[in-house]
């Protein structure tokens, strides 16, 4: 039934008498139903079938013509006096006398008390109405006693299609499916009652997601002898989604060059060229502006800066077109093989591993996607040592295309051969930067071809090896754990180098020493850390002791000295006692250097030996020039002595190096705050927290920045301004979410009781 029949200011007077009639009609449903005898099932079921149309005609009729303000025995009501009021008349003016009303005031109260006799007459009708629907409804009843719950369906029923909210009147259709369950004698109302809900759904919440809710809840029996010529319109729609699907590439990237631009385009005449029907324009209009963000971000390449925005509009589009039940094969084949032609192999062949079944790779849709399946199997029974080659090559500093094609014997087609020279130019790419002593970024370089190798079934040793080692010359234990047990079997390891072996012992000893250490006192430091609590110093030195003196594991007392460091810097900490600990846990990690310079390092930031502290990044730095961490700490230290501009130079440098907006990229951002540069804060922290979000590295201290920079940016640009609001938004949800508060100092800033140079250069500041 349409809101539009209903006056909002009776609805509540409107809702209480229609209950009483329901009341009414039930119980003599009920009282029927106590004496009635068994008949056949079909004819009930006959009969229930007719009811949902039957019942909501007469409720539409009943509530329109009893609260249309046209009636014109309602408006004759309203003009004409009435004649009680005439016989009373004299009444009335010895009571104004006596109560001493004037005129005006005894007219208005008679109005008052007309207008409430008459604001019955509506109702009144309603009752009779009611009860002469639904005492013959009741009657159905009689037909089969295995419809025992009828009386409650009915009620149920009639408040889901009486309701004023949309919530609520899925909440009551819910509530009536209840009683249609096997053996009610409602089976058949299921059918009825899911299209509402449906088409309620799709008026509401949008076409995926009462697509969603029908293909969960409808049988295929249900969609084929479909009840009502909406929910049959609404079906209709949904089966036009595959041809949509198959033209919206090439209909976008028209729209796209033709508009020049993917906000200029014309989506509208998208849709129209794709012939959408009107129940699928909202949903199909965002998908096709997904797309066209893809198509645009194309325009300048599919370099690695921008790929992800690239295929973040492509994938995401196929995503939104298989959320309403398209067929979007093709446009997935068109993404993928875009991918294969710009090089990514590896990454090619993960979104076919994670999107292809066995059917679909069985029914390819493009030539595109054929010829990137023809080469991919090409290149996978190459036969050469990529690694072991293009290591020889650059000893020799013979590293042109043509020297790594001839050295690896490639007689295949020169666009086959390239993708195996690519991966030989990165071998070559690493072994240039860790000659520079750019470690970050040769590992990077092997990544990509470990991961191309990989892809194509080809060796890996080699590579893992190395990668494995550049990480733990970096101090990147995770990492390099990572690489050991993707890529390093158990044959491999066992005809691996003995350099090798040992590096593979020392990660799982370090991996199983911090994992026990961790494990029994990570709820202290995350309650202190995130929550605010107060760290129970002596709670966790005595799980640490508890630990070490059951577990004699290599690097178990190690974390255990470490985290009882950390525990004493937490509180009130005791130089003294803090170098005992850190003489402890440093004996284990001398031969780790990066990681043990920099634990050492941030144990001086912490005590505040600036200058001691800049001087082992520094250290780190001479090993590793890419470090983030190192170059971080030196802008740390630079900022915290007062030398904004030297600290500002240090952390974009170290963004530039590492390649990442990570630590060097936070200090970026409080140098810009401290400089007053918001507009320029404000690009670091957004790449900071988009960009660590999506890799679930989020730190405390990312979301802060953004608080800051909303509290304190004042700009009179209407974009930026609600960019502001939304990342804003984001944290405080995100805060709200997990119980998280922001730090008491930061929050001091956001309320104008503390300066910016209060927190980070009075007690140089950073979330641990």
């Amino acid at each position: 039934m349409s809101d539009e029949i209903r006056n909002p200011d009776t609805n509540d007077t409107l809702q209480e008498t229609a209950d009483e009639a329901l009341n009414t009609a039930t119980n003599s449903g009920e009282e029927v139903l106590n004496t009635a005898t068994n008949s056949g099932e079909e004819a009930l079921n006959e009969e229930l079938n007719d009811l949902k149309d039957l019942f909501q005609q007469e409720w539409n009729k009943a509530t329109a013509e009893a609260e249309s303000p046209a009636m014109p025995e309602i408006q004759a009501l309203d003009d004409t006096p009435d004649p009680e009021d005439a016989d009373d008349s004299e009444e009335e003016e010895e009571r104004t006398a006596l109560n001493g009303e004037t005129a005006v005031e005894t007219k208005k109260k008679k109005k008052e008390k007309k207008d409430k006799k008459h604001s019955k007459a509506p109702l009144v009708i309603i009752i009779v109405l009611l009860v002469l629907l639904l005492i013959p409804l009741s009657l159905y009843v009689v037909i089969s006693v295995k419809a025992p719950t009828f009386p409650n369906f009915i009620s149920a029923y009639a408040k889901a299609i009486s309701a004023k909210e949309y919530d609520e009147r899925i909440a009551g259709y819910e509530s009536a499916l209840s009683y249609c369950e096997e053996g009610s004698g409602l089976e058949k109302m299921k059918q009825s009652i899911y299209e509402e809900i449906v088409l309620l759904k799709y008026k509401t919440e949008g076409y995926e997601s009462a697509y969603t809710y029908m293909k969960d809840n409808m049988t295929e029996d249900m969609l084929q002898n479909t009840k009502s010529k909406e929910f049959a319109e609404f079906l209709a729609a949904g089966k036009a989604v595959d041809a949509i699907a198959d033209g919206a590439y090439d209909a976008v990237k028209e729209a796209v060059a033709s508009a020049g631009s993917a906000e200029n385009a014309d989506y509208d005449a998208v849709m129209k060229s794709l012939n959408t029907p009107d129940v699928l324009t909202a949903t199909v209009g965002d998908i096709l502006k997904t797309l066209a963000e893809g198509v645009e971000a194309e325009k300048d390449g599919l370099g690695e800066d921008n790929l992800n925005n690239v295929m973040t509009g492509y994938l995401s589009a196929y995503n939104s077109f298989k959320a309403i039940g398209a067929d979007a094969q093709k446009l997935l084949e068109i993404a993928i093989a875009k991918l294969f032609n710009a090089g990514y192999i590896s990454e090619t062949n993960t979104l076919i591993t994670n999107y292809f079944t066995d059917e679909m790779l069985a029914s390819i849709r493009t030539e595109e996607f054929k010829t990137v399946q023809t080469r991919m199997e090409t290149l996978k029974n190459i036969d050469a040592d990529v690694f072991s080659v293009a290591k020889a090559l650059f000893e020799n500093n013979t590293v042109s295309d043509d020297d790594i094609k001839d050295a690896l014997g490639l007689s295949i087609p020169d666009t086959d051969a390239a993708v195996i020279i690519g991966i030989a130019r990165n071998v070559i790419d690493a072994l240039q930067a860790e000659k520079d002593k750019r470690l970050t970024t040769a590992a990077a370089s092997l990544v990509k071809a470990l991961q191309s190798l990989s892809s194509l079934g080809l060796s890996v040793n080699d590579v893992s090896e190395k990668l494995i080692m550049l990480y733990l010359q970096t101090g990147n234990d995770q990492n390099a754990g990572e690489v050991r047990q993707t890529y390093i079997t158990d044959e491999a390891l066992a005809n691996g180098s003995d350099e090798l072996k040992a590096a593979v012992q020392m990660l799982d000893d370090l991996s199983a020493g911090q994992t026990a250490a961790a494990e029994v006192v990570s709820s202290y430091f995350t309650n202190h850390i995130y929550h605010g609590a107060e760290l129970d110093k002596e709670a966790v030195n005595a799980a640490l002791d508890s630990l070490t003196a059951t577990n004699d594991a290599p690097y178990v007392s190690a974390f255990a000295a470490y985290f009882k460091y950390l525990a004493e810097e937490y509180t009130d900490a005791d130089p003294e006692t803090l170098r005992g600990y850190i003489t402890e846990f440093s004996k284990y990690f001398r031969d780790y250097p990066a990681f043990y310079d920099m634990l050492i390092a941030d144990t001086y930031k912490m005590q505040g030996n600036y200058a001691q502290a800049r001087t082992l990044a520094e250290q780190v730095l001479e090993i590793n020039a890419d470090d983030d961490d190192a170059n971080a700490m030196v802008a740390f230290t630079l900022r915290a002595s007062g030398k904004l501009d030297e600290a500002l130079a240090a952390a974009e440098k170290g963004v530039e190096m590492s390649g990442t907006v990570n630590r060097s990229g936070y200090e970026a951002t409080v140098c810009y705050m401290l400089k007053g540069d918001f507009a320029s804060a404000f690009n670091y922290a957004k790449k900071l927290y988009d960009d660590n979000l999506a890799s679930g590295t989020l730190t405390k201290d990312h979301c802060e920045a953004v608080l800051l920079i909303a509290a304190l940016y004042e700009t009179d640009d209407a974009a930026v301004q609600a960019e502001l609001e939304s990342y804003q938004t984001q944290v405080e949800d995100l805060y709200a979410n997990n119980d998280v508060t922001a730090d008491e100092k930061v929050q001091k800033v956001i309320d104008g009781k503390l300066t910016l140079e209060d927190l980070f250069m009075k007690e140089p500041y950073t979330v641990r």
